[in-house]
């Protein structure tokens, strides 16, 4: 990575947010959003994974928590309506067991590599990650 990567940011989609990260998450680093229940992790996550699939990006959501259909609901409840993207390709939405972790483990490693490869960026485009959600406090 250069030293100008380095310091490039990906916005949030939440301008406050933006502002107190200096432009938004850093480029290339994975986030893990942490927190009990109602604190925001899911609406933070599909916030930013709709700013970039207005961006033409293209986008993998693991989630521990929520089904796939939960996801689309709350998106909904939002006025980002993920179905559009889901169906041209552009999104993958996988909820991982937790209480089965050794499976969703195997799944990670042998499914999301083909995701990813099927998820390319467009020529000129960036490699985002979006989202894993873990509520390690949780439960």
């Amino acid at each position: 990575m250069s030293a100008s990567e380095r310091g490039a940011r990906v916005p949030t989609g939440v301008d406050g947010l933006d502002q107190m990260l200096n432009g938004g998450f850093p480029t290339g680093h994975v986030v893990l959003l942490l927190g009990p229940p109602g604190v925001g992790k899911t609406c933070l996550s599909l916030q930013f994974l709709q700013k970039g699939l207005d961006q033409g990006e293209r986008a993998v959501y693991l989630s521990l928590e929520e089904d796939p259909e939960a996801l689309q609901a709350a998106a909904g409840e939002f006025g980002w309506p993920l179905a559009p993207a889901i169906k041209d390709g552009r999104l993958k939405l996988t909820r991982l067991d937790p209480q089965d972790a050794n499976n969703s483990l195997k799944r990670i490693r042998s499914e999301l590599p083909r995701e990813l490869r099927g998820l390319r960026p467009p020529p000129g485009g960036r490699w985002t990650a979006y989202s894993l959600l873990a509520a390690l406090t949780s439960g």
